[in-house]
């Protein structure tokens, strides 16, 4: 049930652990940014090209340090507008 509500969502989501890790993302099939199975598990790192990936790591930094919650650019090569929202969870361990 929750993989249907991931789907339905109109975002394209990755999700990533603690670790930068892909650990899963949506709309497989008809995402703008297409991920190989074999992302699943690598650092999202290893999973954009070389050329965009300070973009991505400074995007993701922001987000992490609470600087920005949503990224909006152009990607010439899809000719199409991307956005890339974060929603940061706060665990706290009890002991």
């Amino acid at each position: 049930m929750v993989n249907a509500l991931f789907e339905i969502l109109p975002d394209e989501i990755t999700v990533s652990d603690a670790n930068d890790e892909v650990v899963g993302w949506n709309k497989h099939e008809t995402r703008l940014f297409r991920r190989p199975m074999s992302c699943m598990g690598l650092n999202f790192r290893q999973c954009h090209p070389e050329k965009s990936l300070p973009m991505v790591e400074r995007i993701v930094e922001e987000m992490r340090s609470g600087h920005r919650d949503r990224a909006q650019f152009w990607i010439d090569r899809f000719r199409g507008f991307g956005i890339i929202s974060s929603r940061r969870e706060s665990v706290r361990s009890q002991g």
